[in-house]
């Protein structure tokens, strides 16, 4: 459909490897689970993050959103996870002789 959507499917599927390496590969959700991420508490809903780089722009779906880090107009009056960042990396410029 979109890059947001992309973003947002990557995101969920970091998330869910995450908990089934946790939880066993084959093991069935627990009743606890199952009941808990209604309430958006954990275990069922774990508190893991995010981590993107200022000035990034990953998405406008709400997720994204709390990884985008590019302009302020994207985000206004819209809540967030609250994610890490970190600084983008500098780029050195070299020159390759041949």
């Amino acid at each position: 459909m979109c890059g947001s959507c992309t973003n947002e499917n990557a995101f969920k599927a970091a998330f869910m490897y995450q908990q089934r390496k946790k939880r066993g590969l084959d093991a069935p959700f627990t009743m606890e689970e199952l009941t808990s991420c209604l309430e958006n508490k954990s275990p069922g809903s774990p508190e893991y993050s995010i981590m993107s780089f200022s000035k990034a722009f990953h998405g406008r779906t709400l997720g994204t959103l709390s990884a985008t880090r590019s302009k302020s107009i994207h985000k206004v009056d819209i809540p967030a996870f609250k994610w890490p960042k970190a600084p983008f990396p500098q780029l050195r410029n070299y020159r390759f002789v041949c």
